[in-house]
């Protein structure tokens, strides 16, 4: 069972389920704020966090008993950052919904946090895990379907691993 779909930086800015959400990784590619920024490969990259689980390989037990899943609490996995979504509803230009990030303000982020990252020359080792809930998804029946992932904070840090 296939239950992400593959992201990449020509697919829809907004999720196809959730129209409050975007994806930091596709706005990465296509913000005209971007436009002729600089590629870096900075030496201090991401951990890989190999203790933790890849996200992916738990979802089909997840999606078929969601109900233990939800029992079980939350875990902490491994997720690309093309896969998980920001709530910003400027973004997804629906200004009559609430949306509690500001990833539409990335211009000032990256010019806010350019001394930050040459400082640390990538990823600071002072950086939380980034943090996501589930939005669950559903079929016409009730049935979990699958998932998205809605992180609360993290831009520059989704910057910075870009992948």
């Amino acid at each position: 069972m296939k239950v992400f779909n593959t992201i990449t930086p020509t697919s829809s800015l907004v999720h196809p389920i959730f129209p409050d959400l975007v994806n930091n990784f596709v706005h990465y590619h296509t913000a005209e704020d971007m436009r002729g920024h600089e590629i870096k490969i900075w030496s201090n990259k991401p951990p890989a966090y190999k203790n933790y689980p890849n996200l992916e390989d738990l979802l089909p037990n997840i999606i078929a008993n969601p109900q233990q899943a939800i029992e079980n609490g939350s875990i902490t996995v491994r997720c690309p950052v093309s896969q998980f979504y920001t709530c910003d509803a400027h973004l997804a230009n629906i200004p009559e919904t609430i949306g509690y990030d500001r990833l539409w303000k990335y211009k000032e982020i990256m010019s806010k946090s350019s001394e930050f990252i040459k400082a640390s020359d990538g990823y600071s080792a002072k950086a939380d895990l980034l943090h996501g809930m589930v939005r669950w998804i559903f079929d016409e029946n009730d049935k979990v379907i699958g998932i998205a992932i809605v992180k609360d904070r993290g831009n520059l840090r989704s910057h910075i691993a870009r992948k």
